[in-house]
């Protein structure tokens, strides 16, 4: 098999391992993004996961990575212009020669 697990198993596993590390470290900016990041990936969750993101941009204004996000769960939740926008911003930080993703 090819590519990522993206089965319900594996989803729940990541989110109770997100949701333990919040739970150890609270204010960790990197529990809180594996949380919202697991929050993105489901429908009835998924407008938490755009608070919590912009919160998170926020907090970490340069952050690519967390604009990025913010950006899928917007395309997710058929928000197009500001994704756009967004992704727009999140390239605009890349330095040159540099990547705005690793893939």
């Amino acid at each position: 098999m090819f590519g990522y697990d993206r089965t319900a198993e594996r989803l729940t596993e990541a989110r109770s391992r997100a949701e333990r590390a919040l739970g150890l470290a609270p204010t960790s900016f990197e529990a809180r993004f594996a949380v919202a990041n697991c929050h993105r990936r489901q429908a009835a969750t998924r407008l938490d996961a755009e608070q919590a993101l912009r919160a998170l941009v926020a907090e970490r204004p340069n952050d690519k990575r967390v604009i990025r996000m913010l950006a899928q769960t917007l395309r997710d939740l058929e928000r197009t212009d500001e994704a756009i926008e967004l992704l727009d911003r999140a390239a605009a930080l890349v330095k040159p020669g540099g990547r705005i993703a690793y893939v």
